[in-house]
């Protein structure tokens, strides 16, 4: 992030304690250990504090900082058949990753979204009037 971007975005407390307390409980918890039903419960509690930490990660350098617990995952394969043979075909990876982790990519997510919507909305545009054009308007070359 620049220094002109670090004050665009702020994680306030209320969009913390918002998706803190639509955490659903029965997922299980990632590699951090900290249970969701902890989280949901303690959501007044934690909404400033995890703020705080989200906001202070944006602004660690110019790439911010994540903790490496919110970037690890525990991966349990699960069989895709009742007999598995193969570990490549029979096998499928599930990976759960800390649930504070995925709040703070959801609130980048949303921010960058927000940011380039208007290029998407042109980049839709011109590709509508590419497709759907009317054939008086095209210019014959000779």
């Amino acid at each position: 992030m620049t220094e002109s971007s670090e004050s665009i975005y702020v994680i306030t407390t209320k969009q913390v304690l918002s998706a803190l307390s639509a955490v659903d409980v029965h997922k299980a918890p990632g590699p951090d250990g900290l249970p969701n039903w902890l989280l949901k419960e303690g959501a007044g509690a934690l909404s400033a504090p995890v703020a705080a930490i989200f906001n202070s990660s944006l602004r660690q350098g110019p790439q911010g900082y994540v903790p490496e617990i919110w970037k690890s995952a525990n991966v349990t394969l699960i069989p895709k058949n009742t007999s598995p043979k193969c570990l490549q075909k029979d096998l499928r990876p599930i990976s759960v990753t800390s649930t504070i982790g995925k709040l703070l990519e959801g609130f980048i997510g949303s921010f960058l979204t927000d940011q380039i919507a208007d290029q998407i909305e042109l980049f839709k545009e011109i590709n509508n009037s590419c497709t759907n054009h009317d054939s008086s308007t095209v210019v014959k070359r000779d």
